[in-house]
């Protein structure tokens, strides 16, 4: 079973805020602390996090074997697609092509409710 919850960034799981800060440290975004509208952390197979800021969303993933990943995107190129297992988010990562990458978000999570605000706002400024 799949839970995710809203959770502070300071709260996230030690392995979690690593890469995340790790990852913001790589492609010079600065120290996100301040910075970060919302975090939701995941709990399934894998532990995941997605950590909203006004311009940017960073996704990061710990699979049971320790092997991570990282994504960060800016929101005014990122588009979302429901499908019955959450949303895909299709973005030009930082350092990557193009893709997309599913997070287990149901219609009417405040995270998506959250992201998809930023999304329409970071395209209009």
């Amino acid at each position: 079973m799949t839970e995710t919850t809203i959770i502070r960034y300071d709260d996230l799981d030690v392995r979690l805020r690593v890469l995340v800060d790790g990852y913001a440290d790589q492609h010079l975004l600065g120290d996100l602390t301040d910075r970060v509208v919302m975090c939701c952390q995941t709990r399934g197979t894998n532990l995941s996090a997605g950590v909203l800021t006004p311009a940017l969303i960073v996704i990061v993933l710990v699979r049971p074997d320790g092997e991570s990943v990282r994504l960060g995107a800016r929101l005014a190129g990122a588009d979302l697609r429901m499908t019955d297992g959450g949303v895909w988010v299709h973005a030009q990562w930082f350092g990557a092509d193009p893709s997309s990458y599913l997070l287990p978000l149901e219609e009417g999570s405040v995270f998506l409710d959250a992201l998809r605000t930023r999304i329409m706002a970071a395209r209009h400024t």
